[in-house]
Order: structure tokens, then sequence, then C-alpha cells
């Protein structure tokens, strides 16, 4: 019931990578997998079978594919349902729910509220199956997320963090996303795919220790001086890592993880003499009156201001939702169609 097979749409709101695991994806939304939605309505129409009455057609034609499926024929319609409920861990004559039995007397419940009691004891047994007691051992991204990041109910269910429920821009739900699901860049992440030791994989900008999250984020020197202007992150201490991801401001833990990341981007280029877009911007405006003070700070702050701007436009087309293939082309098909239109009108010519 794990369903790895599952990858949707979602995981293009937080641009995660495709090495993230889907369950991680699915625990970022609090969505079950597809498999649970297929088990509830399965299980509910067998039980809606068993309640009708032996008179009925249905109830008939229940008992006879279950004779058929009892003489040892595989290809009726209830031996291909034993064998489905079976690869998820099912019995025919145990099926959910199993939070209250529907032989208990005085016991009246609708369709709609067996169905929902359905649903509830799989997603519980799907994340007990999945976080709390794994049938395999946990790879390094879902044993870190189950560690730090992951928040379940005292009932067994999985929580969705809050900065899926609350308004923020394109660009600060990717910041706090990708670092959530490792769909970053840090030296943990990307040392893996090299083969480098994991206590090897150490801060290309502090060279203190190895550059996990929780030293991106807390820890390295290089970020003091922007931790300082988010003060209230770190009001409590520079971690655990799961207290500060789950901050009650997550618009400022955004954009603190944003600025961060720019500045993490600019610091080795800026270190090794290579030349920024502002840099090249200020050069080449014209300065055309030397003579002048005033006017040469006049140029000097515009040709700041426009280095400024370039580099904001830049970042902001990094932070830019996906676009659509084939929309120009769409536009202009119709376009097209609607010239021609307007040319077979008679008044239009």
């Amino acid at each position: 019931m794990g369903g790895k097979s599952w990858r949707g749409p979602w995981s293009r709101l937080i641009r995660a990578k495709a090495s993230v695991p889907h369950d991680i994806i699915r625990a970022e939304l609090a969505a079950p997998p597809i498999e649970i939605e297929a088990l509830t309505r399965a299980f509910s129409f067998v039980h809606s079978l068993w309640d009708t009455t032996r008179d009925r057609y249905t109830r008939l034609a229940l008992e006879s594919s279950r004779q058929l499926a009892l003489q040892g024929d595989t290809s009726c319609w209830f031996a291909q349902m034993t064998s489905w409920f079976q690869t998820h861990g099912f019995t025919m004559d145990r099926l959910p729910p199993f939070q209250y039995s529907l032989q208990t007397p005085l016991m009246y419940l609708t369709r709609v509220e067996i169905t929902r009691l359905i649903r509830q004891d799989l997603i519980e047994l799907d994340t007990r199956r999945t976080w709390i007691e794994p049938t395999q051992e946990l790879g390094t991204k879902m044993a870190f997320y189950r560690e730090h990041l992951l928040i379940l109910t005292t009932d067994g269910f999985v929580t969705r963090p809050s900065y899926m429920d609350t308004h923020l821009s394109h660009a600060l739900r990717c910041a706090i996303g990708q670092l959530r699901t490792s769909s970053h860049q840090l030296e943990i992440e990307t040392g893996r795919f090299r083969g480098v030791p994991a206590n090897n994989r150490i801060c290309r900008l502090c060279h203190l220790e190895p550059e996990t999250e929780l030293h991106y984020i807390c820890h390295c020197t290089v970020y003091y001086e922007i931790r300082g202007r988010f003060h209230c992150l770190f009001r409590e201490g520079f971690g655990p890592l799961s207290r500060v991801m789950s901050f009650e401001d997550q618009r400022c833990l955004g954009l603190y993880l944003l600025e961060v990341h720019r500045d993490r981007d600019t610091l080795p280029r800026r270190a090794g003499g290579r030349q920024s877009q502002r840099q090249i911007t200020d050069f080449f405006t014209p300065d055309t009156d030397h003579s002048s003070i005033h006017t040469h700070s006049s140029v000097h702050i515009h040709t700041a201001t426009t280095g400024t701007l370039i580099d904001r436009a830049v970042e902001l087309g990094r932070a830019r939702r996906p676009r659509v293939r084939g929309a120009t082309q769409y536009r202009r098909r119709l376009q097209r169609k609607i010239r021609a239109v307007l040319f077979r009108r008679p008044e239009c010519r």
C-alpha cells in the first residue's frame, strides 16, 4: 500500500527533485496514496453486498462467485478481489473498519460513516507501515525526514506542515519546501551523488563542519549577519532543526531561507573574483560628466540601482512559476482562428 508509482503534479508546487521519495511528498501534503481511495471504495462495496438480503440478485451473485472461488476458479470476481486484498495485507474474512465491529448490537452506522471509518483505518495503517513501523529500513532522506520534520498526531495521522496552509509567494514556498524535502544543493546532498562520506561533506564557506541542514540554518558563521536580522527565529536558541522549521511565522522563515540561499550562491562568485551582473552593468553604463561631483554621484547611484534591478530580475526569473509548454503556440493558433472567423463575416471585410 506504499504506492511507489504515485507521483502527481504536487511535487511542482515546491519544485521537488525527482530523487525525493514519494512518501515525503505525500507527507508534506498529508495526502494518502491513491490505493487507499481504491481500497476504501472496494471495502465499502463488499460491505454493501453482504448487507443485502439473500433474495437479492447481488447477494446471489456474490454467493455464486464465492462458491466458484472455493472450488478453485481464479477467474471469478470473488477470487480476484481476494487476491488483490491479500497483496495489501487483508483477507476477505477480516476487512476494515477495525475500530468498531459491525455485528455489535444497538450500533447502526450509515454507509457514509462506515466509509469514513474505513478510510481512517487505512490511512492510519499506511502511516504505521511507512513511518512508525516500516517493514524495511528507511533510506537516508526518509530517516532524516522522520526524525526532524515529520509531524504525527497521537492517533497516528500525518499533520500537514503549516507553510502549506499559509499564504506565501511561490519563491518562499519553494525555499521552505525544498529544504524540507532535501531538494537543495547543500554538500550533504550533493556529496551523496559524488560518493563522499557524510563526515567529509564539509561546508565550502566556513570549512568547519559538514554542511547539513542544521549547520546551514543555525550554525554556519558566514550567515551570522543574516541571522541577526531574523533574530525572532533564534530567540529560543540555534536549534533544534524541527523547532526552527516549525516556527509560527512561516513567512519570516521563508524570507530568511531565501536570503541565505541568495547569499550562498553569490559568496563563492564574489570570493573568486568573478564579476557579477551588477558590476558589469555599472562598468558599461555611460558616465558623460566626470567634472561635476554631484553629477558623478548621481550617475553612480543610478548605475547601482540599475545593477540591483537586474540582479533582482534574475532572482525573480529563477523563482517564477513553471511555464506551461506550448502556451505561445496555443495563443498564436487561437489568434489565427479568430482572424479566420472575422474574415468570413461580410461586415469585417
